[in-house]
């Protein structure tokens, strides 16, 4: 599977392949105070990345958007954002509001769970980002002015972020530059594992 069937939305394929797996779904585990906190923030440093992105290419600088994606007051889970600031004194990463950190998140581990067990999927792109709208609400961060493309635009952007993310993960343990847990859940990690194991 390369980047190019993941990632294109694949609206010209007029064969559909039936593909049939029997790959479990990993399960998220569940993790100690810390790593759940450091899981927390890391999740919020992505929301404030997506956000950025967001505002760079769909919202630019509409003041309802930011005020519903955006937040002015700083919180604990903003740690790593802020000792990301190239200068302490003035802010240029966006601190994600409570409801946009959420909303990342839910789907973070959405992806996570879905997208090793239905890479083999025709479209995989397109079908994650068609359940994450159906399934998830975002009328909370509606902007009358940016309500048509808005749950597709964020969804997109994190589907893409994060089957870009994976796909260099697996890349990664199948040429032994890095290695899996033995608590790894995801079932193509481990076939890439295995794989590099044997060759």
């Amino acid at each position: 599977m390369t980047y190019k069937n993941l990632l294109s939305c694949e609206e010209n394929n007029t064969t559909p392949l039936n593909l049939v797996t029997n790959l479990p779904k990993p399960v998220i585990s569940k993790l100690n105070t810390t790593s759940e906190t450091l899981r927390l923030a890391t999740h919020t440093y992505i929301a404030g990345f997506v956000a950025k992105k967001l505002n760079r290419n769909l919202f630019k600088d509409c003041k309802n958007c930011l005020l519903k994606i955006c937040s002015n007051t700083l919180t604990d889970d903003h740690e790593i954002i802020l000792a990301r600031e190239y200068q302490k004194t003035r802010h240029s990463l966006k601190y994600p509001t409570t409801n946009f950190k959420i909303l990342v998140h839910d789907i973070i581990l959405y992806i996570s769970v879905h997208l090793p067990s239905e890479c083999h999927c025709p479209g995989i792109r397109k079908l994650l980002i068609s359940n994450i709208i159906n399934k998830y609400d975002f009328s909370v961060l509606h902007c009358p002015d940016h309500d048509e493309s808005f749950e597709t635009e964020i969804a997109e952007c994190i589907v893409k972020l994060f089957i870009n993310h994976w796909c260099t993960e697996i890349n990664q343990i199948l040429s032994g530059k890095r290695q899996i847990t033995q608590e790894e859940q995801d079932p193509i990690k481990k076939l890439a594992h295995v794989w590099h194991s044997k060759h």
